[in-house]
């Protein structure tokens, strides 16, 4: 398995199973379910994954406010967001390479990867 590919899926494993589950909420996802038809009764983020090799998109919103959309994951965000984790989060950064990675490292991942910045800690 490529290496990005399984840092990626390592942390959105994280981010959705707990680590994020405090400020993020996903309103629909049945565009992932339509596109990902054979992996019925897989794991949410295995879906997630292939929509996301596949081109498409999940929209974020607020877990306090279910209305406002708070960014969007892509293929491309989740890498933008190991490079994020790699100049300005090292510590997290080294942990996600040593496979020492966190529900914390996977927050940081999923913040990075949506918003861009930390505003949740």
């Amino acid at each position: 398995m490529n290496t990005i590919r399984m840092h990626i899926e390592d942390m959105l494993v994280g981010a959705f199973e707990g680590g994020s589950n405090y400020w993020y909420w996903i309103n629909d996802w049945e565009h992932i379910k339509k596109a990902t038809p054979a992996m019925k009764g897989e794991p949410f983020v295995m879906r997630v994954m292939q929509a996301l090799d596949m081109g498409l998109t999940l929209d974020i919103y607020d877990a306090e406010d279910e209305t406002e959309k708070l960014g969007t994951l892509s293929w491309d965000s989740c890498v933008k967001a190991l490079d994020l984790m790699k100049e300005n989060h090292e510590v997290h950064y080294l942990n996600l390479i040593a496979e020492e990675g966190d529900a914390e490292t996977a927050d940081v991942f999923l913040q990075l990867a949506v918003l861009g910045e930390l505003p949740f800690g």
